[in-house]
Parts: structure tokens; sequence; C-alpha cells
């Protein structure tokens, strides 16, 4: 009788390790699984990227290279597309708009949007203006001098290049990532905003967020 229960413990050991490692198996499969969607996911995301006009900037020869850089960093704004631009909400809060404008001067150029010139005032006491062409935009109050800068003023210089883009017809507007010191102003048209925010591959934290558009005159 002694033999038997030693036999049954040995067949219950066996069936234990045997579930054990079908159970270990099955989960090293769903990962993979899920690591194989998700791939395929920013794929589908970044050639739809591409059908919408996002690597129009790249030198043709260079967007394959481009997209490749995208895929390996899972996150569409690394590759040189001609579309990201650093921007410090700190600086431009302490009178840096202007240098800013003159950045991404080039890609308003391809928009059709002409800037003759460029005078910024920023000085204590009173209000925060730039002033292109000729039309002078308050981008932050003496009274919000008093208090928080950045974010009037970052949301009021992407208001004025927002508007600017409007009025020439373009359909390309400036969206804001991260913000702060880290910032980036990231170029999108309302239908590659829409693909990258409804693939839901990246989280929230790292999704360009709009700008309302405000008014330029």
């Amino acid at each position: 009788m002694g033999h038997f229960y030693v036999i049954i413990g040995f067949v219950g050991l066996a069936i234990v390790a045997w579930l054990v490692k079908r159970f270990t198996a099955a989960q090293s499969i769903q990962p993979d699984r899920d690591q194989v969607a998700a791939s395929d996911s920013l794929s589908a995301l970044i050639d739809r990227l591409e059908a919408l006009g996002f690597y129009r900037y790249v030198l043709p020869e260079k967007v394959a290279a481009c997209k490749r850089e995208d895929f390996t960093n899972a996150f569409p704004f690394t590759s040189d597309s001609g579309r990201v631009f650093q921007v410090d909400s700190e600086e431009l809060a302490e009178g840096n708009v202007q240098e800013f404008l003159e950045e991404i001067r080039p890609f308003l150029a391809q928009q059709c949007v002409q800037i003759a010139s460029i005078r910024e005032r920023c000085e204590a006491g009173e209000d925060h203006t730039v002033t292109v062409n000729g039309i002078t935009t308050m981008v932050c109050t003496a009274e919000e001098l008093e208090e928080d800068t950045w974010e009037p003023t970052t949301r009021r210089t992407f208001m004025l290049v927002n508007c600017m883009l409007a009025d020439t017809g373009s359909d390309e507007r400036v969206y804001l990532l991260y913000g702060g010191n880290e910032g980036q102003a990231i170029f999108l048209t309302p239908a590659m905003f829409e693909a990258i925010h409804e693939s839901d591959l990246m989280p929230y934290s790292e999704l360009p967020q709009p700008i309302a558009e405000g008014t330029y005159e």
C-alpha cells in the first residue's frame, strides 16, 4: 500500500509539473503575440502618416530611413521630419518669442507665411508683446507677469503661429508636446493629429496637445 501512495505522489507531481510548464509556455506566447500586434499597429500608423504627408518635408531618398527610425523608437517624433522644434516655455516668457519664430520661419515659409519683420517687447511692468509684419500681439499681460508667465506666453505664441497658418490657407497647425523647459512644437495637420491620437499606441503624456486658434488681428 505504501508503494501505491508513493507512485500516486510521483504521478501527481508529474501532472503538476506538466501543468506549470503548459501555463508558463502560454504566458510566454501571449506577450509575443501582443508585441507583434503592437509592432503591426505602429507600422500601420507610420504608413498612415506617410500617406497623409507626414514626411513631405524629408528628401525622398531619406524617407525610408526616417520611417525606420520612428519605428525603432516607437515614436513618430524622433526622426528629422522637419516638423519638430524645441520650445522652452521659460525662455519664451523671458523674451525669446522672436527667437522661436525665427527658428520656425523656414517651415512657415513653406506654408506661404511670409514674415517681413518681427519685433518683441518684454519689459518689467509692461505687457509682453510681439509685432509681426506690423501686427502686435500681446503674449503676456503686465498682470500675468506677476504670476505664471510660462503658460500664457506659450499658448498665445502658438495661437499666433496657428492664426498665421490659417490666414494662408495651410492645414498645418502647431501642437505642444511636454511643455515647460522640455517642450516641443509639433506641426501636424488635423488628420495626422487624429491618426496619432486614435492609434492608442502612446500614453497621453506622449501625445501632442492642441492650442486654441484664437485671433491674430
